[in-house]
């Protein structure tokens, strides 16, 4: 049975094959494999220089392509990383950067920018300035919600986790002393 063949079993009963062009599909030949497929996302992807604004190549021949060729280079795509790297120290680092605050904290490198400058720098609760300390300060929010509330510096932002913690259980011990 060839690949544009469709063969159908209804309780049992076995259809005659037909071709999927004789239902009314258009199809497309891939070039690499020479089957004949569905127009359809699901086999060719979008490129927009060709005539009809999808790949030549069906998508299993097309990933089979891409990881032979990423193999093929694998070191020399390494090295040259590296070496782009070390070229671009600054702009790699704020990348990072800004990838971790997005994707921690849903905010931008700017916003972290622009909340250390309405703080003067400094932390939110004992006020000690960035140059003071070892580490940046870090982005304080609520757990449940997500919102952003501040910076704080390493020993408050571990200090508040804790208290968030175990808050009912310290008021309680409080309250009975009382």
């Amino acid at each position: 049975m060839k690949c544009d063949e469709v063969e159908y079993r209804v309780a049992d009963i076995v259809l005659p094959l037909f071709r999927i062009s004789d239902m009314g599909i258009k199809t497309k030949q891939c070039c690499k494999c020479k089957k004949q497929l569905p127009v359809t996302s699901d086999y060719f992807g979008k490129y927009k220089r060709s005539k009809d604004g999808l790949q030549y190549q069906c998508r299993k021949c097309l990933n089979k392509s891409y990881r032979v060729h990423k193999n093929k280079y694998k070191n020399k795509y390494k090295q040259n990383r590296k070496i782009w790297i070390e070229n671009n120290q600054e702009r790699y680092r704020f990348s990072v950067m800004d990838r971790h605050y997005r994707r921690k904290y849903g905010i931008t490198l700017e916003d972290y920018n622009k909340l250390y400058l309405n703080q003067n720098g400094c932390c939110s609760i004992c006020h000690r300035s960035q140059f003071e300390l070892e580490k940046t300060l870090s982005v304080d929010h609520d757990h449940i919600t997500g919102k952003v509330r501040g910076l704080l510096c390493n020993g408050c932002n571990g200090r508040l986790a804790w208290f968030e913690k175990y808050k009912f259980p310290v008021e309680e011990y409080l309250s009975c002393q009382l």
